[in-house]
């Protein structure tokens, strides 16, 4: 369990889901953590654990976080209604959480394309522009 603050998860029962309950292992909180990078938008470590269990950050869970364990996406878990949590098997893992929305992929989508048809209409118009001109002089440039 990475755990910045221990009052978060001082109950003995983990929820996870809101179907399944946990119970805590003695070695909750012994597990070896490397290379912790963090920022807003992920995060990334290193972990070896001596048993199978759960990971829990006791970050937000919220739709749209994206979690790998050795480059192989895996299914985030709530846990405790507001947490996230991931299955980890025995040994050493390389874990990384990323934030990737799929209403920003749509917001930029629907960006690129309106800027391409502004562009579109722009150019057509002109031409359509310049060939009444042209028409109404005569055919003279």
């Amino acid at each position: 369990i990475i755990n910045k603050n221990p009052e978060v998860l001082k109950e003995k029962d983990i929820i996870l889901d809101s179907e399944r309950k946990l119970k805590r292992s003695k070695n909750s909180y012994f597990h070896k953590i490397f290379n912790l990078e963090y920022n807003e938008n992920w995060v990334s470590f290193d972990i070896e654990n001596d048993e199978p269990g759960y990971l829990i950050l006791t970050d937000t869970f919220f739709p749209g976080w994206i979690a790998t364990v050795d480059k192989k996406r895996v299914k985030i878990l709530r846990a405790n209604y507001t947490l996230r949590a991931i299955y980890l098997s025995k040994g050493y893992h390389k874990i990384k959480f990323e934030y990737k929305p799929f209403s920003f992929k749509l917001g930029s989508f629907v960006t690129l394309l309106s800027i391409f048809l502004i562009i579109s209409i722009c150019i057509l118009s002109n031409n359509k522009l310049n060939f009444i001109l042209f028409v109404k002089r005569g055919g003279q440039k």
